[in-house]
């Protein structure tokens, strides 16, 4: 939900991107989940939200790259 220039919450139709980053940690090198972005979609492109606030930035589609 986004509030919109009233402050009122509405339900936008929106795109979820996952952020992954790898976990030098692990002794796999694992993907982990660093943040999500979520973008409205069509007449709400500027409704944009990153969560957590605090994690550190990863890379949309990292999961998909062969080692």
């Amino acid at each position: 939900m986004f509030k919109d220039e009233l402050d009122n919450y509405q339900l936008i139709p929106c795109v979820y991107f996952p952020m992954k980053k790898m976990d030098k940690w692990k002794t796999k090198g694992e993907f982990v989940s660093s943040k999500i972005k979520i973008k409205g979609i069509k007449d709400f492109k500027r409704y944009t939200r990153v969560y957590p606030t605090n994690a550190p930035f990863g890379v949309f589609g990292l999961d998909t790259i062969k080692e």
